[in-house]
């Protein structure tokens, strides 16, 4: 008439052999010394009931939408995801629900169609047979093909197999498997997708990576062509350690998947911290903007515009390290281009001639541009213009006429100089953060501000060379284009008067 205790079993009541993670033992008389695992949790492997069944997902294995109805984690037609605390379905296209169990089929175009079918019905047969006597084939590699196809012969992209036969050799090296990645939890938005915390596996191991899964799906072959021959060309050869690592492309269900290193934080969530009140600590601020600077220096060594640098394209690593992210908006340029066309960056960070040109002109110096406002951000721990209650568009316009964030009284002189001195009116006269041979702005380190002269309240005028750092030709001045009206004046109303150089800058800058 007795029992084994809690974590023995048997007639002899022995200790259960192993731990059970989240499980119990089978334990009493009658007890196997079996792990029986809780819902969610699997049995299999070394250490039982740590790792998610089949159709659960998180740390906590929480139940994938759909899975208990048809055993497939959102019934198939969907990634699930953990979303905060719980798991969500990311549906496929034209699929919708809770667990992406419904579908929205256009009953409108079906009946359209019906009657077109209806009427034709002899020619649809015979187009369709002709048809089932010759299969589609795809023509690789597509890349060598040139452009002389139509879109009659453009083939749907539906998996990896297929989109290796759309790339170059060299592009190929970088396509991972879609079934290498296992995406944990959402970690941030924006306009052009949203990004995951994933695991990348490879040779027996895992790797916490980032995954970015664009909202646009894509089939065509011409999107391909194009994408690979731009952003890939870009991120592959971008290798630097203040640049976010890249790992390479995957493709799932008409939807492309951009895989880099995993960073915990970004610079916006850093100075917007409503825990922290006043400026960052001088090492911290110091270490974020030399390694911007050098960052962004190495980009446009290598020709690379980025045009959307802001505080939410700076991430932070666990090591505390800047590594410059997001490249949908930037491009290529050949070392004597001044124009190309393309889309445009984030309004309080956007240069006015982006405005003003329609996004035509793009140059290095629009990134220059939004280093300052972004020197601005990082210092007064605040939103650019966040106190205009303007929209965009007012924005921009208001920029193009010549509004500027204004410098708090509190701030440096030096730091105050440098933020004028990459937003000037000119685009001309702005710094570069890339310089050849000994022409260095800042003598101190290549490429790099230097603590000395940002942060010392009493630099002098001296400490930063502006006549040096605003070099041009005279064929420069010549064609000279401002960036539109008024300039100079936001300091002077803070009871920060604007330098000598600044002064002589400004007296110089073509007229309105």
């Amino acid at each position: 008439c007795y029992d084994c205790e809690e974590g023995f079993f048997g007639e002899d009541c022995v200790p259960c052999p192993r731990d059970c993670g989240h499980g119990t033992c089978s334990s009493g008389l009658n007890g196997t010394g079996e792990c029986l695992c809780k819902e969610g949790w699997k049995l299999e492997g070394k250490m039982p009931c740590t790792s998610c069944a089949e159709g659960y997902i998180g740390p906590t294995c929480q139940l994938c939408p759909g899975f208990i109805e048809s055993e497939v984690a959102c019934n198939g037609h969907g990634q699930c995801v953990m979303s905060g605390t719980q798991a969500v379905c990311h549906c496929d296209a034209r699929y919708g629900g809770e667990g992406c169990e419904s579908y929205d089929f256009p009953f409108a175009m079906v009946a359209i169609l019906g009657t077109i079918a209806l009427s034709t019905l002899g020619f649809c047969m015979c187009t369709m047979r002709r048809l089932a006597r010759q299969p589609h084939t795809l023509q690789g590699p597509f890349l060598n093909r040139g452009n002389s196809f139509s879109q009659s012969e453009y083939v749907e992209i539906s998996d990896m197999s297929d989109l290796e036969y759309f790339v170059s050799n060299d592009s190929r090296d970088w396509l991972i498997p879609f079934d290498s990645l296992s995406l944990q939890c959402e970690v941030g938005n924006g306009t052009s997708g949203q990004v995951f915390r994933s695991l990348l596996h490879s040779g027996g191991g895992s790797s916490v990576v980032a995954v970015k899964r664009l909202y646009s799906p894509v089939t065509g072959q011409e999107y391909f062509q194009s994408f690979f021959r731009r952003e890939v060309s870009i991120l592959s050869r971008l290798h630097h350690p203040n640049v976010v690592r890249f790992y390479g492309v995957s493709y799932y269900n008409r939807v492309l998947y951009i895989v880099t290193d995993f960073c915990p934080k970004s610079l916006s969530a850093l100075i917007e911290n409503p825990a922290a009140k006043g400026p960052l600590q001088e090492s911290v601020f110091m270490k974020v903007i030399n390694q911007i600077v050098s960052g962004m220096g190495f980009l446009h060594s290598r020709n690379v515009v980025h045009r959307d640098l802001k505080p939410a394209n700076v991430l932070i690593s666990e090591t505390e390290d800047v590594n410059i992210c997001d490249f949908g908006l930037s491009r290529l340029i050949e070392p004597d281009a001044t124009t190309m066309t393309a889309e445009v960056g984030t309004p309080s960070y956007m240069a006015p001639e982006m405005a003003t040109m329609g996004g035509i002109q793009c140059s290095t110096k629009g990134d220059v541009y939004s280093f300052g406002i972004l020197l601005y951000s990082t210092w007064s721990r605040s939103k650019p213009y966040g106190d205009q209650g303007m929209n965009p568009f007012q924005l921009m316009t208001a920029v193009v006429n010549g509004l500027r964030p204004v410098i708090p009284i509190s701030c440096p002189p030096a730091l105050a100089h440098l933020m004028r001195s990459c937003w000037h009116q000119n685009p001309d006269w702005l710094l570069s953060m890339y310089t050849e041979e000994e022409e260095y702005y800042y003598p101190e380190s290549p490429g790099r501000v230097p603590s000395s002269q940002l942060m010392s309240a009493s630099s002098s005028v001296s400490t930063i060379p502006a006549a040096a750092s605003h070099r041009r030709s005279s064929k420069d001045s010549a064609n000279a284009s401002p960036r539109g009206g008024g300039y100079g004046t936001y300091e002077e109303e803070e009871g920060i008067p604007p330098r000598e150089d600044d002064r002589l800058l400004d007296e110089q800058k073509p007229p309105r």
